[in-house]
């Protein structure tokens, strides 16, 4: 087969065609890039999932009746959080002392799960770091529940617990001094009480 020479305007028609072509070609393929790009904007990619927010709480404690003539030892305060752990050594959730000169100020338990929880507070009078007692195990140093109350025997975990929601919880502290309370005394014995004079 016989191939017959192209002509220089023959050559010159081809070139002009092929480079129509490319740049054909190239307007084709930024058109399709362009679109790609556009499609990706109206779908944003998901996002992903946030773990859910935890709902925290905090107490805010109000000391009523300390008195600094007591001594300037701390107070103590023990935050507990269950029936079955309820003022046993140790156990407690949290615990808290504050300098007596400053019982005057709000003391914030903070970070806490919602629930329920007690609280019970002495004045370390002699900065001894317990709870003193007489022999009748009287505190001798003052001491304070939540839910108020002035018995001399430690109230049941329902007496003396509340509820903490999320946010703030406001408990006012009120001490009892081993004075102001009325302490069992000696029964008289049948020959005193014969001898006892009578109205």
């Amino acid at each position: 087969m016989t191939h017959c020479p192209l002509s220089k305007s023959q050559h010159a028609r081809g070139a002009t065609r092929w480079s129509r072509a490319r740049t054909l070609f190239r307007s084709l393929l930024q058109a399709a890039l362009m679109a790609g790009c556009a499609g990706n904007a109206r779908t944003p990619a998901p996002l992903l999932a946030q773990p859910p927010m935890v709902s925290t709480s905090t107490i805010e404690i109000a000391l009523n009746g300390v008195k600094q003539s007591d001594g300037d030892g701390p107070i103590h305060i023990a935050l507990w959080g269950s029936e079955p752990t309820f003022m046993k050594d140790g156990e407690w959730v949290r615990g808290v002392s504050v300098a007596a000169a400053d019982s005057s100020k709000i003391t914030a338990i903070t970070d806490l799960a919602p629930g329920r929880y007690a609280i019970s507070s002495f004045h370390d009078t002699t900065n001894c770091g317990s709870l003193r007692r007489n022999i009748l195990g009287i505190p001798r140093d003052p001491w304070a529940f939540s839910n108020g109350g002035s018995s001399l025997i430690p109230p049941s975990w329902r007496r003396a617990s509340f509820v903490v929601c999320a946010g703030t919880t406001r408990i006012e502290l009120d001490f009892t001094h081993a004075q102001d309370v009325a302490q069992p005394t000696a029964q008289p014995t049948a020959k005193s009480a014969q001898e006892a004079p009578r109205p």
